[in-house]
């Protein structure tokens, strides 16, 4: 076993083994959690029974863009309407751009950043992948331009090998984020998807861990514009991989912390096709779990911590 800092969370990282035999007494009381990483299959159950939550290390959010259902990917969202109202109301100037300009990437990831150095545990990954945008061939981008000045913007690629088209990374002034400029975005984003023949889009991929790198409100945002989270490696190996958490403390996380872990763990479960369920863990005993609900994942499991305190006896 091995405590190492995760982006500013302690985990004590140990093999299932090792992980199956503690018991009450962990040796470093600062850790929030105690993880295996890819445990193998025939532990899952085991592991799940020791108090482990058995889950795809990262998720992505998935949504069918040729279901009728799904209104709040289309302007015939009363939501949607209404922030395209507020957009036009203010001469906001919706840009397209299949080739995109280099300035104005640029210019998106500064603003990018600006809005993750606000985040306690944000990493900023975008700019990392700006030769690949450039001239990797499949990504688009939609840009919010006051006048001159970009406000908000969303970058996409093109995945035809799985018919989906990804969001990869976006970004909105503070003020226009709170006038849902990113519905705005998101429903462009997603119309020329449709109009390219695609069948789904996702929204982007997450740490299966919100309450820290990410927050519940994310989970509760993109729940609502309909999207349900798979494991991240159904579509494609470069997010792939599950772990086994069990939790030890909120001090260094939110509360309520949420997670979603697999539903079956018997051994022969194909984890890119699993059902997921979602954990919830946090101080009050009323937490409306309605909001971490999706169309697909619909069993919510609440874990009720100490009142008073941050870590699970």
């Amino acid at each position: 076993m091995n405590l190492f800092d995760h982006f500013g969370l302690p985990i004590i990282e140990a093999t299932a083994d090792e992980a199956m035999s503690l018991s009450g007494d962990f040796p470093e009381p600062r850790a929030a959690l105690v993880r295996v990483l890819d445990p193998p299959v025939d532990s899952w159950a085991a592991l799940g029974a020791a108090g482990f939550i058995v889950k795809p290390a990262w998720v992505t959010w998935l949504a069918r863009i040729d279901d009728e259902q799904s209104d709040l990917l289309t302007r015939s969202s009363r939501q949607v309407n209404r922030a395209w109202r507020r957009a036009e109301k203010a001469g906001l100037r919706i840009e397209v751009q299949e080739s995109i300009q280099e300035e104005h990437l640029d210019t998106f990831f500064d603003l990018y950043e600006k809005r993750i150095e606000e985040m306690a545990y944000g990493v900023a990954f975008a700019r990392q992948a700006r030769e690949e945008i450039l001239h990797g061939g499949q990504d688009y981008a939609v840009f919010a331009f006051d006048g001159d000045r970009m406000v908000g913007g969303c970058l996409c690629q093109r995945s035809p090998e799985f018919d989906v088209v990804r969001v990869r990374f976006s970004a909105v002034e503070l003020v226009w984020r709170e006038a849902s400029l990113p519905r705005v975005l998101y429903t462009r984003a997603f119309d020329v998807a449709r109009e390219d023949g695609f069948h789904a889009v996702t929204m982007g991929n997450d740490p299966n861990l919100y309450g820290h790198m990410t927050k519940p409100g994310l989970f509760h945002f993109k729940a609502r514009l309909g999207f349900d989270p798979v494991p991240a490696g159904s579509l494609g190996p470069r997010f792939g991989g599950d772990v086994a958490d069990r939790l030890l403390s909120l001090d260094r996380l939110t509360d309520p912390t949420v997670m979603l872990g697999y539903a079956d763990l018997g051994e022969h479960l194909n984890p890119a096709r699993a059902d997921l369920v979602t954990y919830v863990f946090g101080s009050n005993p009323l937490v409306d779990s309605d909001r971490f609900r999706t169309p697909r994942v619909q069993t919510v499991r609440t874990v009720e911590w100490p009142t008073g305190s941050s870590t699970l006896a």
